[in-house]
């Protein structure tokens, strides 16, 4: 038995976690998800890509979320 697939998909993980309501922060190293409730930021998901770990990206991610989280009011991370 043989599918036939109308046309092939790929599902970007950035648009399912915009559609589903999560901010997104993204550069050329990788991207991280993050949701605020009133006064907390929360860190959902991150990805780095593997030969740009261990350079401080996942930090430097963290500390834009934190600015944005603090813009917007946020006190607790």
């Amino acid at each position: 038995m043989h599918i036939k697939l109308e046309k092939e998909s790929v599902i970007n993980p950035l648009d399912y976690f915009s559609e589903q309501g999560y901010e997104v922060v993204s550069f050329s190293y990788g991207w991280a998800t993050y949701e605020i409730i009133e006064e907390i930021c929360y860190i959902v998901d991150m990805y780095i890509v593997e030969d740009q770990r261990k350079f401080g990206c996942a930090t430097n991610m963290a500390n834009v979320i934190t600015k944005k989280a603090k813009k917007h009011g946020c006190k607790f991370l």
